[in-house]
Formats: C-alpha cells, structure tokens, sequence
C-alpha cells in the first residue's frame, strides 16, 4: 500500500490602497484585485456619510466577493477550532 501525497501551492493576495479627497454624498465605484491574473472582485460602491461612516454596496450582495471570502474564513476557523478539539483528544 502506497501513499502519495499532493501539494497545491496558492498565493494570497493583498492589495492596499490609500485614497484621501473623498466627500460625503458621492458615490464611488470601484473593483479590488489583481487584472493580470483576472482575480477581480464585482464592482462596489461606496459612500461616505457626515459623520465619516463608510457604507458599501454591491447589486448583488449575497454572491459579492467580500461576503464570499468572510464566510470562508469564518468556515475555516470553525475547522480548526474542531482540530483543536478533536487532538485535545490524544494529549
């Protein structure tokens, strides 16, 4: 009985940018990612109110990338956290 073992490398992105000048009222649309790759969000829109809270939307919210990647990350630390019980287990 053999055992082989695959490996799939993955690169994770982070892409931060700085805008000032912005004013309240006005929407602002824009998409987040990497184009040469073609890992592009959907597009967003965002405003800013008086008193300086930022509130984004997208049309189709339920399927947009944002909503998408947080309940992947909160899947995975639902699975390590199990790990971490299940291998209290043997210690």
């Amino acid at each position: 009985m053999g055992f082989v073992t695959l490996y799939k490398t993955k690169s994770l992105l982070k892409h931060t940018v700085t805008v000032s000048g912005l004013e309240t009222g006005i929407e602002y649309t824009f998409q987040v990612g990497d184009s040469t790759r073609g890992l592009m969000s959907e597009e967003q829109t965002l405003t800013i109110d008086t008193d300086g809270t930022v509130n984004l939307k997208n049309a189709d919210r339920e399927n947009s990338f944002f909503v998408r990647l947080t309940a992947f990350y909160a899947a995975l630390i639902d699975t390590l956290r199990s790990l971490k019980t299940i291998l209290m287990f043997f210690i």
